[in-house]
């Protein structure tokens, strides 16, 4: 039989994603991690250590697209960059639930995963757009 808080940190993944509608390819790996949260707390920390390091990526990433592209574009990309982020915290807020009555203590666990889970796609999207050769030779992540 499963212990309480791995039982709890079981159902949170489960919920998690049904929630945002993740996949393999997509969830982050937080099992490491997960192994020795024992905690709500601890299961928060570690989700908040994989959006950090998921939220470094897509900065690199869009560094280097902004390296890149020029004039109307580089607006572009702005632009869809400031619509993306809006995007991204509606959807975390709405899969989580955070902050509506009643959305419990795994709100938050959920929601910062969501955010891993966009980050690390808006990462992929943003390194593809990037780079001329895998636009030309790869469809878009």
């Amino acid at each position: 039989m499963k212990s309480i808080p791995a039982a709890c940190a079981t159902l949170g993944l489960v919920v998690l994603v049904t929630a945002v509608g993740a996949t393999a390819n997509t969830a982050p790996n937080t099992e490491p991690c997960r192994k020795h949260a024992a905690t709500q707390v601890a299961l928060e920390n570690c989700a908040a250590a994989g959006e950090r390091a998921s939220q470094m990526r897509v900065d690199a990433a869009y560094a280097a697209l902004e390296k890149v592209v020029r004039g109307a574009e580089l607006r572009s990309v702005r632009a869809d960059e400031r619509a993306w982020l809006t995007y991204r915290k509606l959807n975390c807020a709405s899969a989580s639930g955070l902050g509506a009555p009643g959305s419990g203590t795994i709100a938050t666990f959920v929601a910062l995963t969501c955010l891993t889970v966009r980050n690390k796609q808006r990462a992929a999207y943003l390194q593809w757009r990037a780079d001329p050769q895998r636009r030309n030779s790869q469809p878009m992540p």
